[in-house]
């Protein structure tokens, strides 16, 4: 069995993800997924695709937040050799188990209000001018980008303006 998902996974409450592995094994016996060893919870919002190798989860909430884990069963030929991982059956055939693990960590999606007066002043060339605004947030602001644009007086065209175009840094109030 071969993780083809990244292990670490953080997701935004309200989308989706999924976790694929591949298996090499011609002769699978059971290939399941569990979180906390048990099947994955509100069955109406998960899906299996490509024989149940890749487990969708939609529309995840913080407490879909966990380890997952997809464990497959395959048969092995009779040929009297067994590793450390096989069992044998009460019939005498022997069956190899492997697993990978996934760890999802769901967080909520920040919301932001972000306000700003509009702003028709006049200045003269080579004066400076001063735009402000106020972002209210509950999250901390620590990875948020704040972006300014100069726009066409209609709005159509805007241009991002880049650090160093003679702009001071971009004031944030967090309340």
């Amino acid at each position: 069995i071969t993780r083809l998902s990244p292990e670490f996974v953080t997701a935004t409450a309200g989308t989706a993800v999924s976790f694929k592995v591949s298996v090499s094994s011609l002769r699978i016996s059971s290939l399941t997924w569990t979180r906390a060893s048990y099947p994955p919870l509100r069955s109406r919002d998960h899906s299996y695709l490509d024989n149940r190798q890749t487990l969708v989860l939609t529309d995840i909430v913080a407490s879909d937040s966990g380890i997952y884990r997809c464990e497959v069963v395959s048969s092995l030929s009779n040929d009297g050799v067994i590793s450390s991982s096989d069992t044998r059956s009460s019939d005498g055939e022997s069956s190899s188990v492997s697993s990978v693990t996934f760890q999802l960590t769901v967080v909520e999606a920040v919301k932001l209000v972000v306000t700003a007066e509009r702003n028709h002043s006049t200045v003269s060339a080579g004066s400076t001018a001063r735009f402000s605004v106020n972002i209210l947030n509950t999250h901390s602001l620590a990875s948020l980008t704040v972006t300014w644009k100069k726009c066409t007086e209609d709005g159509e065209h805007c241009t991002a303006i880049k650090a160093g175009d003679n702009q001071e840094d971009s004031q944030r109030d967090s309340r």
